[in-house]
C-alpha cells in the first residue's frame, strides 16, 4: 500500500518530440518517474536515480544503441553459457549483428545527407540535399515501422558514488572543491 502511495505522490516528468539535427526523431515520449538523489555518510556515498524511465516511438539513434548494448551482453553471454546453449546464442548474435549493421548505415547515411546539406550553398545543391534527406528519412522511417520497440521501460535504475569523503561539511564550509574530492579518492 505505501508503494503505491509513493508512486502516485512521485514527480513526474515528461518530454514529447525529442529530436536531434543529425540524428532526427529520439523518441516520441518519455517520462522519468520518481527522480531522487541519497545521500550517505555525510556525502561519501552519493546515490541518483529513477523509479522509472519509460518511452515511447525510439528513433534510429536509440534503437542502435539499445541493440548494441544487447549485442555486446549476448557476446558475454556466449562466453560462459553451456554448450547446449551456444548454437541458439550464435544464431541470434549473427543476426542481431545484421540488424546492428544495417542500422548503422542507415545512420551513417542520414548524417551524410543532412551534412550535404548543411554544406550546400547554390539552389541546385539545396534542392539536391534536401531531397536526399527525404528520401533518407522516409526510408529511416519505412525500417523503425517494420523493427523498431514501440515502448522501452526501465524500472529502478540508478548510479552511485562512494568514497567522495565528508561533502556535507565541505557544503556547509564554504563550497565543493570538484578537485579535491576527486584528489581524495572518488
Amino acid at each position: 500500500m505505501r508503494e503505491a502511495a509513493e508512486a502516485a505522490s512521485a514527480p513526474i516528468l515528461e518530454i514529447s518530440g525529442a529530436r536531434s539535427k543529425y540524428h532526427g526523431l529520439l523518441f516520441e515520449k518519455a517520462t522519468l518517474t520518481g527522480a531522487y538523489a541519497k545521500l550517505k555518510d555525510r556525502g561519501n556515498q552519493i546515490e541518483l536515480g529513477l523509479k522509472q524511465l519509460s518511452g515511447e516511438g525510439l528513433g534510429l539513434v536509440p534503437m542502435l544503441g539499445l541493440l548494441s548494448r544487447r549485442l555486446d551482453s549476448l557476446r558475454e553471454k556466449l562466453r560462459t553459457a553451456p554448450a547446449a546453449e551456444k548454437p541458439a546464442l550464435e544464431k541470434e548474435i549473427g543476426q542481431l549483428t545484421t540488424r546492428v549493421s544495417d542500422l548503422q548505415a542507415l545512420a551513417d547515411r542520414r548524417m551524410a545527407a543532412y551534412l550535404r546539406l548543411e554544406r550546400a550553398t547554390t539552389p541546385d545543391e539545396v534542392k539536391a540535399a534536401k531531397d536526399g534527406v527525404i528520401e533518407v528519412d522516409v526510408l529511416v522511417a519505412e525500417d523503425l515501422a517494420m523493427y523498431a520497440a514501440a515502448k522501452l521501460q526501465l524500472d529502478e535504475f540508478g548510479v552511485g558514488v562512494s568514497g567522495a569523503g565528508d561533502l556535507l561539511s565541505d557544503a556547509l564550509g564554504g563550497g565543493i572543491d570538484p578537485l579535491a574530492v576527486l584528489s581524495r579518492g572518488v
